[in-house]
């Protein structure tokens, strides 16, 4: 059975003698590690990363062994936290640096991984150690136990960065839970105090949730709530026969979790289900508590519950076909640079004053001063998501007796330098689109930082009109980074909107978004607003030229940790007079040897 495993997980060979850094002893061990200059994190990760390696081959007892690598864990877990700044908050396709750092977190939790699997392996073959049958169970128990923790490190952090876990990553992960099932010390409860404190069988199953959490549709930030809450979790999930559960493993693959109803056949041995129905009610019922603001874990929020709970009780199933498509598109990342782009690239402080003049188009050019169409036209079957990829978006209303118009304002070169560099949009191809949304490329160099949940404009090539979007999804594959995009609406007005305050300073305006109504699918007209302070009830001002309109937001439509969308009900709207004194707007291993002096 051991030499098996140890077969099956290409363990390293044991030929040397002793250590070269330390003396193979906890006590000179820790000197050393004592030593390391721990403010330097280039250099101490350097050392750390050279022990790890050479501790795997050298030749000593599994009990000593275990107590080297409990005492160098710590220390690597240190160094690692350290490491996270260097690619995590970082655009999605990593520069060379960050790539090189996040490879080299990578090898010192693998090394320590195989390390204490070496431990377990050496320990199950028997033989002479002077420990009793409950000894050595125990030590088996915690060398599996913290090479599953170290696993499921590298686990996350793969996803954290939308690419594939490395190879081998799922393979060795199930190896360790069946050794551990073998051994019967599956149930074992370890206490860590890196990783939390769970049986064997639970931290086996904090990976399966994690890989099966649709995570290239989460945040970086919330894998790392998902990976900590997982824990607590898994004592609602159930790994059983293949016949139960929406999910299904097969611990003789390299694969993580995959749901049900992708799976040819489960005939084949090595198939499980993972049940988690209990656990997706339970989320759903604290989902529920979260959005009447009662107390609870508030790094789980609403969305995210959501997203959770609907993940871990039925397949995501596609809504529309994909067309494959080759057409080159226009892509703004963020509320900001969508609204900058919205207003025809004026100043947001332009936009709100009568500053910024304004040109009607002739009818033929501006979609909201055609004439309506027929109702036979109006009838006839429609798809709703044709106007962005049409150079004829067709008739909108949006119900603010809005007229579409284009600003122009004469601005001074240095206002328009700077302005170009803060708003910035990206040329991308798109790979395939649907009613629903559109998938595209994104250029390995930006710098642009990308986040699921991340309004984004569209904008068809060589076309005036921007689309709204939202990024659903990213992943980085052999060909570069990829993004799946959900669409929004075909067209949006930009505002300025505070919120109106009872008593004293009524606070600046920030920029938000009118999305218009789409009968087609029942959707009202909305409004996109930053997550703060916006929230459902308030008495809001918006405010385009010096046109204000007052509206109440009534029910948020939806949200994400970006943005909210609420509905609204319109007020009152006024024409304001700008001040006399008011002050116009612009006036004023070798492979990582260039690495450690860099950290």
């Amino acid at each position: 059975m051991t030499n098996a495993f140890a077969a099956k997980l290409h363990l390293p060979p044991q030929d040397l003698d002793a250590p070269s850094l330390f003396a193979p002893n906890t006590g000179a061990l820790k000197i050393w590690l004592e030593q390391l200059p721990k403010a330097n994190l280039g250099q101490t990760t350097r050392a750390l990363f050279n022990a790890v390696n050479e501790l795997n081959r050298v030749r000593l007892s599994p009990m000593q062994r275990l107590q080297l690598l409990e005492s160098l864990r710590p220390v690597i877990h240190f160094a690692s936290g350290g490491l996270r700044r260097h690619y995590l908050n970082q655009p999605i396709q990593l520069p060379e640096q960050p790539q090189k750092v996040a490879r080299l977190a990578h090898v010192l939790h693998e090394q320590l991984a195989v390390g204490y699997t070496l431990v377990s392996a050496h320990l199950s073959a028997g033989g002479k150690n002077g420990l009793s049958p409950t000894q050595q169970a125990s030590a088996i128990a915690t060398a599996i136990h913290r090479a599953l923790a170290e696993h499921s490190q590298n686990l996350l952090r793969d996803l954290q960065l939308y690419r594939n876990p490395h190879p081998g990553c799922w393979f060795t992960i199930h190896q360790l839970s069946k050794f551990a099932r073998e051994c019967n010390v599956l149930a074992s409860v370890i206490g860590d105090t890196q990783c939390g404190d769970s049986s064997i069988d639970n931290a086996y199953l904090r990976a399966l949730l994690l890989g099966s959490a649709r995570t290239n549709q989460l945040r970086q930030e919330n894998l790392t709530i998902v990976f900590d809450r997982a824990l607590g979790w898994a004592t609602a999930t159930t790994l059983d026969g293949a016949e139960r559960g929406i999910l299904v493993v097969n611990e003789d693959n390299d694969d993580g979790p995959i749901y049900r109803e992708f799976v040819d056949s489960l005939n084949e041995a090595g198939w499980h289900g993972l049940d988690t129905s209990a656990l997706a009610l339970e989320l759903n019922a604290q989902r529920q508590r979260a959005e009447e603001n009662t107390l609870g874990d508030p790094a789980l929020t609403p969305e995210l519950l959501a997203h959770l709970a609907q993940t871990w009780s039925s397949a995501s199933t596609r809504e529309f076909l994909r067309t494959a498509v080759r057409e080159p598109v226009d892509i703004s990342v963020g509320l900001t640079s969508t609204h900058h782009f919205l207003s025809g690239e004026l100043d947001f402080n332009l936009l709100l004053s009568d500053d910024g003049h304004q040109r009607f188009a002739q009818p033929g050019g501006n979609p909201f001063m055609r004439p309506k169409a027929s109702p036979a036209a109006v009838s006839a079957p429609k798809d709703v998501w044709d106007s962005p990829y049409s150079a004829h978006p067709g008739v909108m209303n949006v119900s603010l007796e809005i007229l579409n118009y284009e600003m122009r304002v004469q601005q001074q070169k240095t206002g328009e330098s700077t302005e170009r560099e803060k708003f910035r949009s990206e040329a991308v191809e798109r790979l395939n689109v649907s009613p629903g949304g559109l998938c595209i490329t994104w250029p390995p160099q930006s710098k642009v930082l990308l986040r699921t949940g991340e309004i984004v404009g569209i904008r068809e090539n060589a076309q005036k009109n921007w689309s709204i979007g939202v990024i659903r999804w990213g992943k980085l594959t052999d060909d570069g980074p990829r993004l799946g995009i959900k669409l929004l609406s075909p067209t949006a007005v930009p505002y300025g909107a505070r919120v109106v305050a009872k008593t004293g300073d009524q606070g600046e305006y920030l920029r938000v978004l009118v999305l218009p109504e789409i009968k087609q699918i029942g959707q009202p007209t909305t409004l996109i607003a930053p997550r703060l302070p916006f929230r459902v009830g308030q008495k809001v001002s918006l405010r385009c030229r010096n046109k204000e309109t007052r509206v109440q937001l009534t029910r948020k439509f939806a949200s994400t940790a970006s943005f909210n969308q609420f509905e609204f009900r319109r007020l009152t709207s006024t024409v304001v007079e700008p001040k006399p004194n008011e002050t116009r707007a612009g006036e004023h291993d070798g492979a990582f040897d260039n690495l450690w002096d860099s950290l």
